[in-house]
């Protein structure tokens, strides 16, 4: 029988594997992603998402803002940076985090139901949601760094790639965790 204790450093030392896999992905996955194909698809998603669906809101709100931290320092975002700093860092972490939040809600709302369902909704409501929130910020706020055209395409490409990586791989990883016991019920 597991302790409360045992239970809360395995799912700390989950949360910390969890938190290096983002910083992995974005520091290094991704840029060589974007430097083969020109696309940056927000591949931390997946840990995103993964914490939500087993250690609960507030650990996907913690890799959320991990992710969101190292994007204040990919190149991408300096155009955005020196138009607007403030609302670039809100902006950055109004999506990281609301992409958590929003996929940890739904998942919540649907576990109880269903939970493989609640997984896969979840993971696709955090593309969903990490895109949309950009979109709308960079029509409110950015607007002349943005425009239309190849910037929609992109966009466009990378939230398609996304959603199919997020709806396929979250529940595929989230059933080995559990079929191989390495998440437990919270």
């Amino acid at each position: 029988m597991q302790t409360k204790t045992s239970f809360n450093i395995k799912k700390l030392t989950y949360l910390a594997m969890l938190t290096a896999l983002i910083i992995l992905l974005q520091l290094v996955i991704a840029p060589l992603i974007g430097a083969a194909t020109g696309l940056s698809p927000s591949l931390v998603l997946i840990p995103i998402v993964l914490g939500v669906a087993s250690c609960g809101i507030g650990a996907g709100a913690w890799l959320g803002a991990v992710f969101s931290f190292i994007v204040m320092f990919d190149p991408t975002t300096v155009p955005f940076l020196e138009f607007n700093p403030i609302l670039t860092v809100l902006l950055v972490f109004v999506k990281g985090v609301g992409a958590a939040l929003i996929a940890g809600l739904l998942f919540k709302l649907l576990q109880k139901r269903n939970k493989y369902l609640a997984v896969i909704v979840a993971a696709i409501s955090a593309p969903i949601a990490n895109t949309g929130i950009f979109v709308i910020g960079c029509l409110l706020f950015f607007r002349a760094l943005t425009g239309v055209g190849i910037y929609s395409l992109f966009i466009t490409v990378n939230f398609a790639l996304e959603v199919i990586v997020n709806a396929v791989f979250v529940p595929v990883v989230y059933h080995l965790l559990e079929a191989t016991g390495i998440l437990n019920k919270r």
